[in-house]
């Protein structure tokens, strides 16, 4: 064999340790950090479950304990009235106001209709539905429901009476009773119906009364 043959091999043999070498010190490093990863990973578990059981420990204690526990306080936020929430084209959507008359919470929708809840002029609860143009249509309060026509004039009526019985009223756009539902007392019950038949001195009423 050649002088220059075996000058090569013993080059490409040298190259070969040498990347044996580095070949072995990357796979040293290799497992080093894997055996660190291994441990870090067990540290990490074993964290969590120490966690855990302290979770677990104050769920568990008494609640004599936990009273001693110093508490947050709560966050509250304050709003004054007048509040106006509305969309992006300006419009009111809800309004919280209190003045005299709209002591309360109104809901507008995009067609102009209404819905309130709060306090009449006599600071008593109630509920009012209002139509397009702002017109009063229904309302219920803690004496019953009224119904209300095109004029503003009320056209039924379901509640109580003075004496706290049932009652249902019929009236006609002026205001007038047409139609008179009751009770007269726990036992007796009658229907009425207006205008009554006939003349004067002798009108003949329009009247259905029953009882038990």
């Amino acid at each position: 064999m050649k002088a220059e043959t075996m000058t090569e091999l013993a080059q490409q043999l040298s190259t070969l340790s040498l990347e044996l070498g580095r070949t072995r010190s990357e796979l040293r490093a290799l497992q080093q950090r894997q055996r660190q990863t291994t441990r870090s990973t067990t540290l990490i578990y074993l964290g969590g479950l120490v966690v855990l059981v302290l979770l677990v420990g104050v769920v568990l204690s008494p609640k004599g304990a936990a009273q001693n526990v110093a508490q947050p306080s709560a966050t509250v936020t304050r709003l004054q009235a007048p509040v106006l929430i509305q969309d992006k084209a300006g419009r009111t959507i809800v309004e919280i106001a209190d003045r005299t008359g709209l002591h309360g919470i109104s809901i507008n929708s995009a067609n102009g209709e209404t819905a309130f809840l709060g306090f009449d002029n006599e600071k008593t609860g109630v509920m009012q539905l209002f139509g397009s143009g702002h017109k009063l249509t229904s309302e219920a309060s803690s004496t019953g429901f009224k119904f209300f026509g095109s004029s503003g004039q009320s056209v039924g009526f379901l509640g109580a009476d003075s004496n706290g019985q049932g009652s249902l009223q019929l009236k006609n756009s002026a205001g007038d009773v047409l139609v008179d539902i009751g009770a007269i007392d726990a036992n007796t019950g009658f229907a009425q119906v207006y205008p009554r038949s006939g003349k004067a001195p002798f009108p003949i009423p329009n009247y259905i009364k029953g009882s038990k």
